[in-house]
């Protein structure tokens, strides 16, 4: 008898659940779902009232729903008072059942105390006496609480509680579609408010999607793009594009995405280039272009939306065929009875499974057949029901995804007889689970792909989304910030008022231009973000969520600041600058001079310098070559370094300047000119002068020293030697000249050795050189002679010139000199040896008696008589 009524009521929920799940699977929405089920449960088991609570997105407490179920009009107050409360965890019937996630029954609930039902007061008017909370569940999650009334009081029914629950658990994974679907809704709505432009094609290059931005992007009214081919977008030729899919194609197949430029036209024909990022994706076997383009011109970003979501995933509900079970108690829990919906599920018939035939547990996968014999165990032990998912291998090789829902049959001293329970195939729920996980991904992945930053705020202005972007930028993840206010976390107090105002506009339906404004980070440090909003409405046309987009301008701004700040510096140092700054065409024109270039050419302003000076090679330089040396250096080098010329300035002057310049071009890599900086260095070259005259001269009768007497005597000996030419070096030494130097002074010396000097150079000839060799002594270069009477008629004459008196400070002295004399090649081929040999000659015109000269002989005694001489020399130069 017992065995009979267990199975009447497996069959009515089996009934019950079938008419369930055709009226959910054509419901347009979740809470229309919510409300089928429970009408269908109320009317066939005979609750009176019917109502839905659902968790707050927060999780913290559950929320009265819009969908009810009552027989009488009586019950209108109670559903009144009802929708203004919330049940956190453990709090009232519906709090207890969504904490406990198991069924609770109370006989009369006006009688119960408020810690057991809060509405027992509220409960009194209507007349509701027992009550049965629900939990609908989706694996481990409370999707709602069902409860339901009775007008009078009545035990708990345990058929009737396993009766609604076995339906409602069965129900869980159908809500959780509907629930997935609506979510889904939301966010296809928030990839339309994007700025990216997004369109979607098939394997075969058709667009069978695409959003506003993408139909702005291309000129085209919004749908009139849809069924177009890709390449129809494309100003590439046939070829090239066939090419360019091709390629995508093979990097698709491999990568599963490609990114690249595309060469795009507007409907008019208007060209442009667009970034497109092209993902692969395959939903149901199919197989799907997903490509994001941003308008590389005008960075505008765009979003996809998923128009087709909602047919692909109805496509994926199905009606759930299914098996209603007997188990007998063995270690296999062996089939010993199985309705006829077998032969659709698994392919046999229901007696190939029973008795001596094949095992139902063959069919189980491996793999699953531990987690179904656990899950059925541990439920006989504890006496409770038991759902579990596993995938069989049917009759002809398919696998499939069934749910078992079941429990143990007891007898009358408690041992148990078996299991019952109903089988049902939830392949497609598992299918259509997987495409809905990959949608989600898919638009997550477009949201966090994106480089605008996205924030998606609720109707209290909390946030409920962040996108990638905005945690790069602003330092929060996106769990550190959900459900808090936007305000309390991202604004400066000063603009918090303003931003509210234009938030409360936005939740009357009031449109909002772009706004700028500064965004607080993690680390406290301000981003500029130049963002924008739309909303999104529910069903009855009020905002339910509000979508801000921005863009960091911070650098931007930052940029921008910084560039004006160069040029009022740049333009301060070009005023006020030491050097002459100048830009310069290349034909010679001045473009740009600044006032210290004016002040070095000499003219009062830099305008008069540019309406003067158009031809820099003929009007400015003093050889007009170095234009020509100039251009060609920069040409070579790319620059100019120290460039030194002398040039005009605008009296006929002639300075010295030093350029630095580098040549200008264009876009197009052609010269256009030149820019650099002059420094005016005629005092520079006037002191280099100085420095150089002094380092060849004798400073005090201005004559050649030692060292250019050696330079010119080098180069002379170089040119005889290729010239074979002769030549004459002379070693002149003053007579006595110590005497007077001691008894008439220093001055005296000094001015005598300036007069004798004079004298000298006026006895040589044109080419010859007299230079001081120190003291009183001076040597001689005659260079390119001939004969030796040449020699002695030039050295004859220098001892002449001291036969006359030198007149000094109204006296007249009288001083002779003595010379010695040396021929090249003949007395020596280098420097050293000619002037040691003249020396030698000197001292032999001093043995003579002074006042005369003396060639060179070679004469080892006379060689040997001098060396004391020399000594003497050394020590007394006199």
């Amino acid at each position: 008898m017992e065995d009979t009524t267990d199975r009447r009521k497996n069959q009515a929920e089996v009934r019950l659940l079938e008419a369930m799940t055709l009226a959910i699977a054509q419901s347009q929405d979740f809470h229309t779902a919510l409300g089928e089920a429970l009408r269908q449960v109320c009317e066939a088991t005979g609750w009176k009232y019917g109502e839905v609570w659902i968790p707050r997105l927060d999780g913290t407490a559950l929320e009265c729903s819009p969908v009810w179920y009552g027989s009488t009009n009586n019950l209108e107050k109670f559903r009144k008072l009802s929708e203004a409360l919330t049940f956190p965890h453990n709090i009232g019937l519906p709090g207890r059942v969504w904490s406990s996630k198991q069924p609770e029954w109370i006989k009369d609930v006006s009688n119960e105390p408020d810690s057991i039902f809060l509405r027992c007061q509220m409960a009194l008017e209507p007349g509701l006496k027992a009550g049965l909370g629900i939990p609908i569940i989706d694996g481990d999650r409370v999707l709602a609480v069902l409860v339901f009334f009775m007008f009078e009081s009545r035990k708990e029914d345990n058929q009737l509680v396993d009766l609604v629950s076995g339906v409602a658990t069965q129900l869980g994974s159908l809500i959780a579609q509907k629930r997935m679907q609506e979510v889904l809704k939301t966010q296809a709505r928030v990839l339309e408010s994007m700025v990216e432009g997004v369109n979607m094609c098939d394997e075969n290059g058709f667009i069978f999607f695409t959003n506003a931005a993408f139909d702005a992007m291309f000129g085209y009214e919004r749908g009139e793009s849809i069924g177009k081919h890709i390449s129809d977008f494309d100003a590439n030729s046939s070829g090239e594009n066939a090419w360019l899919i091709e390629r995508i194609n093979q990097q698709l197949q491999i990568q599963g995405s490609w990114c690249g430029e595309f060469k795009n036209c507007q409907k008019d024909g208007t060209p442009f280039i667009t970034y497109v990022r092209i993902s692969a994706l395959e939903i149901s076997g199919k197989k799907y272009w997903i490509c994001v383009r941003e308008d590389i011109t005008a960075r505008k970003i765009a979003e996809e939306e998923l128009q087709t979501s909602k047919r692909r995933l109805a496509n994926l509900i199905d009606s759930l065929p299914g098996i209603a079970f007997s188990c007998a108690n063995d270690p296999q829990w062996s089939m010993k009875y199985l309705s006829e919906g077998c032969l659709d599920l698994t392919g046999y018939k229901s007696e190939e499974l029973l008795g001596d035939g094949i095992s139902y547990n063959a069919l189980t996968h491996p793999e699953d057949l531990p987690k179904v014999l656990n899950a059925i165990n541990e439920s006989v032990s504890q006496k409770q029901p038991y759902v579990v998912e596993y995938r069989i291998n049917t009759k002809f090789g398919l696998e499939k995804w069934l749910w078992e829902k079941g429990r143990a049959v007891f007898d009358e001293k408690g041992e148990v007889r078996g299991l019952e329970g109903f089988i049902t195939d939830i392949t497609d729920r598992k299918r259509a689970e997987e495409a809905l996980l990959q949608e989600r991904n898919f638009v997550s992945a477009i949201l966090d792909t994106a480089s605008s930053l996205v924030v998606v705020l609720n109707q209290e202005g909390k946030v409920i989304r962040l996108n990638r972007a905005c945690e790069k930028t602003t330092g929060y993840l996106f769990d550190e910030v959900r459900n808090k206010y936007f305000w309390d976390i991202f604004l400066i107090p000063e603009e918090n008022k303003q931003v509210k105002a234009i938030f409360e506009d936005l939740q009357v339906g009031k449109s909002s231009n772009q706004h700028e404004n500064y965004w607080l980070t993690k680390d406290g440090s301000r981003r500029l973000i130049a963002w924008s909003n739309s909303v999104l409405l529910d069903a009855e046309g009020a905002v339910k969520y509000i979508i801000a987009t921005g863009i960091d301008i911070t650098d931007r701004k930052q940029a921008e600041e910084a560039l004006r700040q160069a040029e009022r510096q740049y333009r301060s140092i070009f005023e006020n600058a030491v050097e002459g700054i100048f830009q310069t065409t290349v034909n010679g024109h001045y473009l740009i001079a600044n006032p210290m270039l004016a002040r070095i050419y000499g003219y009062d302003s830099p305008s008069e310098l540019l309406s003067a000076l158009t031809d820099i090679e003929h009007q400015l330089y003093v050889d007009c070559n170095r234009r020509a040396e100039f251009m060609s250096l920069v040409k070579e080098r790319g620059a100019v370094w120290g460039f030194e010329s002398q040039v005009y300035r605008k009296d006929g002057s002639v300075i010295w300047i030093s350029e630095n310049a580098y040549a200008l071009y264009d876009g197009e890599g052609r010269l256009v000119g030149y820019e650099g900086t002059v420094v005016d260095i005629t005092e520079r070259k006037r002191a280099e002068a100085t420095i150089q005259y002094q380092a060849y001269h004798d400073l005090l009768t201005n004559l050649p020293n030692r060292n250019l007497f050696n330079d010119r005597l080098d180069l002379s000996l170089a040119n005889s030697h290729r010239n074979h030419n002769k030549l004459a070096v002379m070693f002149l030494d003053l007579d006595c000249f110590k005497i007077i130097n001691d008894t008439l002074g220093h001055a005296v010396g000094d001015r005598l050795l300036q007069l004798v000097a004079e004298r000298l150079t006026s006895c040589l000839r044109e080419g010859d050189t007299v230079a001081r060799w120190g003291g009183d002594e001076f040597t001689i270069l005659l260079p390119q002679i001939h004969t030796l009477q040449e020699v002695a008629k030039v050295a004859q004459r220098l001892v002449d010139a001291f036969k006359l008196p030198f007149n000094l400070q109204d006296a007249e002295l009288y001083i002779s000199s003595s010379i010695g004399i040396a021929l090249y090649p003949h007395d020596g081929q280098d420097l050293q040896t000619l002037l040691k040999n003249a020396d030698m000659a000197l001292y032999k015109a001093k043995e003579n008696g002074r006042n005369n000269y003396q060639f060179h002989i070679e004469d080892n005694n006379f060689q040997n008589s001098v060396k004391p001489m020399r000594k003497r020399k050394a020590r007394s130069p006199a």
